[in-house]
């Protein structure tokens, strides 16, 4: 990763996260028996702080900080909580846009700009993170990645055999390597730097299995992401 480095110190009075699971800081991706709420498929307490998310919480002084981040949760349910809360210029906002609750999957990006649009228009200071990226959504401060590729690289094989996994071992889809580097990129990105390539993450260096329990997708329609 190319040491662009950010200001450190800045100060923000809240810190808002959304999105789906590449965001959520409680739960696990990955379940079996479809017990969402036991105790087993919860974030453990060790690992929180190598998220990507409360690393970016450690390295900016704040006063409050939300995370409202839903496993399975698409760009609607998130827009709908993002209207929910009210903001100054003196707030933080990063929104992973999804696309669960999206119908038709061929109008993903024209939805997911509409989106984007309105959030980029909020008063605060906005990041804007995309599980699939388009050139469409290019922005000053918009990702300019897909997470879901950048999840996938690092594994070692074809993406066919990869799709046919259903649940993930890694929080938010990603290893701590690139956790660390994900959350390096938002700080640039805050200190106006936007100039990222895949090669700047780790990738190609987990086996299937590392990456992925032996559970297998059922009837898979579309996308797969939980």
């Amino acid at each position: 990763m190319r040491d662009i480095g950010f200001e450190k110190g800045m100060t923000f009075n809240q810190i808002f996260i959304f999105g789906d699971s590449f965001a959520d800081n409680d739960r696990l991706n990955t379940y079996k028996g479809g017990i969402r709420d036991s105790n087993l498929h919860k974030v453990n307490k060790n690992n929180l702080s190598k998220l990507w998310t409360e690393k970016l919480k450690n390295n900016l002084n704040h006063l409050e900080y939300h995370n409202h981040g839903k496993i399975a949760r698409g760009p609607y349910h998130t827009m709908n909580m993002i209207k929910k809360q009210t903001y100054t210029e003196e707030d933080l906002i990063v929104a992973v846009l999804s696309f669960h609750d999206v119908i038709d999957n061929d109008r993903l990006f024209e939805i997911n700009l509409k989106h984007q649009n309105y959030i980029h228009s909020l008063k605060a200071k906005t990041i804007i993170l995309h599980v699939y990226y388009d050139e469409i959504l290019k922005h000053e401060y918009t990702f300019p990645l897909s997470l879901y590729d950048i999840s996938n690289y690092e594994i070692l094989s074809k993406q066919e055999e990869i799709s046919k996994r259903r649940w993930d071992r890694r929080v938010n889809h990603l290893s701590w390597s690139n956790h660390n580097i994900l959350c390096d990129c938002i700080l640039k990105m805050i200190n106006g730097f936007n100039n990222f390539y895949y090669d700047d993450f780790n990738f190609k260096f987990l086996s299937l299995d590392e990456a992925y329990h032996s559970e297998l997708v059922e009837n898979k329609k579309g996308f797969i992401y939980e």
